[in-house]
């Protein structure tokens, strides 16, 4: 099953949506992928080919997460991924990091009714953020992830983040 797309045509495959530990997606999860994250999934691939001009591969960084493995790799306590229905992508060498953000960043905006209500870009990782949500907020929510020195531990860096307009790097 792992090697089969989630549904025909969304070019999104069980092995990327389960959990890099090996977890399968959830069951009782399926409902909310088939309906909230694929459509969207498919628009934002649909766009990136257009915008490129050619058919360009999404790659998942990162999709469904266990409580236990979400904890053990530092994710927010109300992770989306724990949910579901967030996933960690690129679409490079198609899109530069940025661009690709801000596609889907205009995506959410312009389009409410792929519920997609959290853009998260993250520039040093290389990886945009989306979540769907199945009840659409008025504003998606929008931010940007940088790493600044952390004042507890010398040397060390610390992710923080602000927010984010969706249209560039401020």
């Amino acid at each position: 099953m792992s090697n089969a797309e989630v549904t025909p045509g969304s070019y999104l495959y069980w092995s990327e949506v389960e959990c890099s530990d090996g977890t399968p997606y959830p069951e009782d999860l399926r409902s909310r992928l088939f309906s909230i994250v694929v459509p969207a999934w498919k628009a934002i691939r649909a766009e990136v080919g257009r915008v490129v001009g050619r058919e360009t591969p999404i790659t998942v960084t990162s999709f469904y997460r266990t409580a236990k493995y979400n904890r053990a790799i530092g994710g927010a306590a109300n992770s989306r991924h724990v949910r579901g229905d967030a996933w960690d992508s690129t679409a490079f060498p198609g899109l530069p990091v940025l661009a690709y953000g801000v596609l889907v960043a205009r995506m959410a905006r312009q389009h409410p009714e792929l519920l997609i209500q959290g853009v998260g870009l993250y520039l040093e990782d290389g990886m945009v953020h989306t979540d769907c949500r199945p009840i659409a907020q008025s504003t998606p929510v929008l931010w940007r992830a940088v790493y600044v020195p952390d004042p507890k531990h010398p040397g060390k860096m610390k992710r923080v983040y602000l927010n984010w307009s969706g249209t560039g790097v401020e």
